[in-house]
């Protein structure tokens, strides 16, 4: 089993759509060196690159767009768990 969180897939999913660690850790209201460390462990955890870093550019590895695409999907399939059980439990 992996150790990631929702936030951590956040992360990953916002850094993936900025390409720009900077704008992504300010849009995520974290420090980019923390941005940095967690997007390093989480390419740890999962055994493979995600993205291509130089000191200009960010961009995603093949399998870390095959990554995103997934991700996306499973994060906005938790928003929607979550806000159909809320109606539900409201009786709506």
């Amino acid at each position: 089993m992996y150790n990631m969180n929702l936030f951590n897939l956040q992360c990953f999913v916002t850094l993936a759509q900025m390409l720009n660690y900077t704008k992504a850790a300010e849009e995520l209201g974290i420090s980019q060196p923390a941005l940095s460390k967690m997007m390093r462990a989480l390419e740890d955890e999962l055994g493979f690159r995600l993205f291509i870093r130089d000191t200009r550019t960010v961009k995603l590895t093949e399998a870390g767009s095959v990554f995103y695409y997934r991700v996306q999907h499973c994060l906005n399939d938790v928003d929607y768990a979550v806000s159909d059980t809320k109606k539900l439990a409201k009786g709506m």
